[in-house]
């Protein structure tokens, strides 16, 4: 995740960076230590469930990848 608020993968063939989503209300800070805990990342490979934890506001978000259904 960068600071702007993009989630970026790397394709896994050729090793192309991807947007998988953009998020607002940016800048992130990605340490967290101003706004009580950063982020946290959790990629679930069997069922293709990327979840994705904002530690400021506590926010959970999960997304299921389709190849289709990404930012470029």
């Amino acid at each position: 995740m960068t600071e702007d608020g993009y989630l970026l993968g790397i394709d896994k063939d050729n090793g192309t960076q991807i947007a998988l989503a953009k998020f607002s209300n940016a800048p992130f800070v990605l340490d967290g230590k101003d706004q009580g805990g950063g982020y946290e990342i959790a990629f679930d490979e069997s069922t293709q469930i990327l979840f994705v934890l904002l530690g400021d506001s506590r926010q959970l978000f999960a997304f299921q990848l389709k190849k289709e259904n990404l930012i470029s």
